[in-house]
């Protein structure tokens, strides 16, 4: 299975059977077996009919809609939903459970701190002209690395199960442990969940006034706010942020100073390296989400980064141990000239890459997307399973749903 990559204005999409059929104003251009495809990104003024997403969506396949010139998403179609609501309604349930986001954050976190090391010390390899600024990046990531939070009970911190000395976040980034015997573990459960009429959201034990139930969103949030893992994951993030300066500093010293490259940036990204960084996340979000939504999961709901309208807060999870991987590449595009200034142009503040150099950086995504997708669907179903026992007992018999 692959990814269609459609990136001209001058294209017309139609359904020809199990295909599509693609159109330039000289005619007919050529077809694509609907069943030789995982996903479509469109970018540009790309023009089909309603029956073509249909079709697609149809076929389970995912479609990325993105903006002619600024590579912004506009869109994501998706096709049938999972029907097993027992997923969400564990799901959503954890969201509110401090001592489980807290132990899912600090996860996330290290898997990303360790990646965005492992990055820098290869760097250092290659790169002895820049040793001063990766050597004194490194010790910033080892310092934010050393403070992170091993081991910890109950509310007060976060739990580690099934660690292994050999553990490679690089090949399976927690989330979930590889252990001796090669089997993966999940996260120990601060709590077991039970069926209850007003679903709890918090810990058991506690008196009945400072259970939350559903019925009462604002007062969920509050009390969520007002836990100790609340302030365990705002240091969390401060912890991140530190790791994050320290990182770009050295990663911008890998990159030729007529780039303009000294840090993240965003929104419009203004460098070249900044707009490769903003495509790249771009497509690694929506691979996140597409495996939520294959899995059965909500992207909408995440643990480290909190429920918020209009984001995919669970998939946003999911690829910062990645977002290290996504920021070799681009380095490696740069440093081997495939991508150059000439393929770059500018808009005001933002700095757009242009049609030759999208070409070139799809090519290259798509050449490392098949790892990287195995690995986030296998987390969402290993995820979406041990919530689907949680969930279970929540759902409705199924002759009560005879109407």
């Amino acid at each position: 299975m692959s990814t269609l990559i459609l990136d001209r204005s001058d294209l017309e999409l139609r359904l020809d059977g199990d295909a599509l059929a693609l159109y330039e104003p000289a005619g007919r251009r050529g077809t694509v077996p609907l069943k030789l495809l995982d996903r479509v990104v469109m970018q540009g003024g790309i023009k089909l009919d309603a029956g073509v997403l249909t079709k697609l969506a149809e076929a389970g396949i995912a479609t990325l809609l993105l903006s002619k010139r600024h590579s912004k998403r506009v869109a994501i179609v998706l096709g049938l939903a999972h029907n097993d609501a027992g997923i969400r309604l564990a799901q959503s349930r954890r969201v509110f459970d401090p001592d489980w986001c807290a132990a899912w954050a600090t996860r996330q976190v290290r898997a990303k701190t360790r990646a965005q090391i492992r990055l820098l010390k290869e760097a250092l390899q290659t790169r002895p002209d820049c040793r001063k600024p990766l050597t004194d990046a490194l010790t910033g990531l080892r310092a934010a690395e050393a403070s992170l939070p091993l081991s910890q009970r109950g509310i007060e911190g976060y739990r580690r199960v099934g660690a292994s000395s050999d553990f490679n976040a690089d090949q399976h980034p927690p989330l979930f442990q590889r252990g001796a015997g090669g089997d993966f573990r999940t996260l120990e459960l601060a709590q077991p969940l039970e069926k209850s009429p007003s679903i709890p959201l918090l810990k058991r034990g506690r008196p009945l006034s400072q259970t939350l139930s559903v019925a009462s969103p604002v007062d969920e949030k509050s009390a969520f706010e007002k836990g100790e893992s609340h302030f365990a994951i705002a240091s969390l993030r401060g912890l991140e942020g530190a790791a994050a300066r320290a990182y770009f500093q050295g990663l911008a010293a890998l990159f030729p100073p007529s780039l303009e490259f000294s840090g993240r940036n965003r929104r419009p990204p203004r460098d070249p390296v900044n707009a490769c960084l903003s495509l790249g996340y771009t497509l690694l979000h929506f691979d996140a989400v597409r495996a939520c939504h294959l899995a059965g999961l909500d992207p909408l709901l995440g643990f480290y980064h909190r429920p918020s309208f209009g984001r995919e807060s669970l998939a946003c999870d999911l690829i910062e141990p990645l977002r290290p991987h996504l920021d070799r590449q681009v380095w490696h595009l740069f440093r081997d000239r495939t991508l150059r200034d000439d393929h770059f142009s500018r808009d005001g503040q933002a700095c757009l890459l242009g049609k030759a150099g999208r070409a070139a950086f799809y090519q290259d995504y798509e050449s490392h997307a098949a790892a990287t997708r195995r690995l986030l669907l296998r987390q969402c179903r290993i995820l979406a399973k041990h919530l689907k026992a949680e969930g279970a007992p929540w759902l409705a018999d199924e002759e009560e749903e005879n109407f």
